[in-house]
C-alpha cells in the first residue's frame, strides 16, 4: 500500500481514538478520567479536592459546635426565667401584709423552681454530653435560698445569680458568633476550591461535541477514501492481469 493509503489508515485509527476520548469525556463529565490526560492537571485537582473534603468537614465540626453551644444557651435562657420568678417571688415575700403561712407557699414555688435549675442542668445533652452540668443551684450560690427567713434574706444573691447565668448566656452567644464567622470563611474557601477543580476537571460538553463531530467526519471520510483507493488498486491489479 501506498503513503496515501497508510496515511488513511492513521487518520482513521487516530480520529476513532480521538472519537473514544470525547465520548467518554462527555459521558463522565471529567475532562481528566486518566491520569495521562492531564498528569499535572490531575494532580493540582486532586489537591483541591483535598481542601474540599477538608472544608466541608470543618463547617461540618462547625455546625456541631453551634448546636452544641445552641442547646446550653438555650438551657441557661430556660434558668433565666426560673431566676427572674425567684426574684419576683422574694420581693412578694418581703410584703408585710403576708404571714408566715403565706411565704411558705412562696417558698414552695421556689424550691420547684430550683428544682428546675438542677433538672436543667443535670438533663440539657448535645451527641450525649451533658452541657450543663456544672450549672446547679449551688453553682449559682441559691441552694440555701429561704423565703421563710426573713431575717436572712438577701435578694442580692438572686441577682447575682441572673448576672452570672446571662453572662454565661453571653458566652456561649458569642461562641456561637465565632462558629458562624468560621462558617463563612469556609463556605467562601470551599466555593473558590470547587470553581478551580471545575475549571480543571469538568468537560466542556459544547467543545467536546464539537471535536467528537469533527473527527467523526474525518473518520467517515477518510474510511470512504481508503475503500475508493482499495477498489481502483484492485481494478488496476486486474487490469495488469487481463482479468
Amino acid at each position: 500500500m501506498n503513503i496515501n493509503g497508510n496515511s488513511l489508515i492513521y487518520n482513521i485509527n487516530k480520529s476513532s481514538h480521538d472519537i473514544g476520548v470525547s465520548s467518554n469525556k462527555i459521558s463522565t463529565g471529567d475532562r481528566i478520567y486518566q491520569a495521562r490526560l492531564d498528569p499535572s492537571g490531575l494532580s493540582i485537582s486532586e489537591r483541591l479536592q483535598a481542601v474540599i473534603n477538608g472544608t466541608l468537614k470543618e463547617m461540618e465540626g462547625e455546625q456541631m459546635t453551634i448546636s452544641m453551644n445552641q442547646t446550653a444557651e438555650g438551657g441557661l435562657s430556660v434558668m433565666n426565667d426560673s431566676m427572674q420568678r425567684i426574684y419576683e417571688l422574694g420581693i412578694q415575700s418581703k410584703n408585710g401584709t403576708l404571714t408566715n403561712e403565706d411565704r411558705g407557699e412562696l417558698q414552695k414555688e421556689v424550691t420547684q423552681l430550683k428544682e428546675n435549675i438542677n433538672h436543667i442542668a443535670n438533663s440539657t445533652e448535645y451527641n450525649r454530653n451533658h452541657v450543663l452540668a456544672y450549672a446547679d443551684t449551688e453553682f449559682f450560690n441559691l441552694e440555701n435560698l429561704d423565703l421563710t427567713d426573713q431575717a436572712n434574706l438577701d435578694l442580692d444573691v438572686v441577682k447575682d445569680a441572673i448576672d452570672k447565668v446571662n453572662s454565661l448566656r453571653s458566652e456561649y452567644g458569642a461562641k456561637i458568633n465565632g462558629s458562624e464567622h468560621k462558617i463563612n470563611n469556609l463556605v467562601e474557601q470551599h466555593y473558590n476550591s470547587v470553581e478551580s477543580y471545575s475549571a480543571i476537571r469538568d468537560t466542556d460538553i459544547a467543545a467536546e461535541v464539537t471535536k467528537m463531530t469533527s473527527n467523526k467526519l474525518k473518520n467517515e471520510m477518510s474510511i470512504t477514501m481508503l475503500k475508493k483507493m482499495n477498489n481502483m488498486n484492485l481494478q488496476n491489479t486486474r487490469a495488469l492481469l487481463g482479468l
